[in-house]
C-alpha cells in the first residue's frame, strides 16, 4: 500500500489536525487486484482527524505529512475485517449442527450467513469504540520532501 499523504489543517499543543483527500489506494487496488478494502471503505471524500504530534517534530498549518499505520496494527485491523467474519461463518454451522443434531444444507447455510452477519456487526461495533480507534489510527511518519 502506498504511504498516504495528509495536509496539516491546524496545530494545537499536542494535537495536529490533518486532512486526507479521497481514498488512498495502493497500485494493486488501482489495478483491481487488491484486497478489496477500497470497495467497502465508504465515502471517498476528504476526511479530517486529529493525531498526536510526533515527539521532536514541529509542524505548521499547510505542510504535507506522511501517515503510517504500524504493521502489527494493520494485521489486527485485517483480522477484524476479514478473519473474524470468516471464522464465525465457518464455526457457527458446526456449533449449530453439534447442538441441534444433524441439519440439512439449507439450515447450515443459514447459520453460516448468520455467523457472517453477526461477525460483521460485532466487528464494526468494536472498531467504532474509542480505544480501538486510537490503536488503529495511523500516525505521522514524517514530512513530505518537496522537490
Amino acid at each position: 500500500m502506498n504511504t498516504p499523504e495528509a495536509t496539516v489543517v491546524s496545530v494545537d499543543h499536542q494535537t495536529v489536525t490533518v486532512r486526507v483527500e479521497g481514498i488512498v489506494a495502493c497500485s494493486r487496488c488501482a489495478a483491481g487486484k487488491g484486497c478489496g478494502a477500497g470497495l467497502i471503505g465508504g465515502d471517498p471524500g476528504a476526511r479530517e482527524f486529529a493525531l498526536p504530534t510526533p515527539p521532536g517534530m514541529t509542524l505548521q498549518q499547510g505542510e504535507t505529512v506522511l501517515l503510517q499505520l504500524l504493521p502489527a496494527r494493520l494485521l489486527q485491523a485485517s483480522f477484524l475485517a476479514y478473519g473474524l467474519p470468516l471464522v464465525c461463518m465457518l464455526l457457527l454451522p458446526v456449533l449449530a449442527d453439534w447442538l441441534f443434531g444433524p441439519l440439512n444444507d439449507a439450515a447450515l447455510a443459514g447459520f453460516a450467513l448468520a455467523g457472517l452477519v453477526a461477525a460483521l456487526l460485532l466487528g464494526r461495533r468494536y472498531l467504532a469504540r474509542e480505544p480501538c480507534l486510537r490503536r488503529l489510527t495511523p500516525g505521522i511518519a514524517g514530512r513530505v520532501d518537496l522537490p
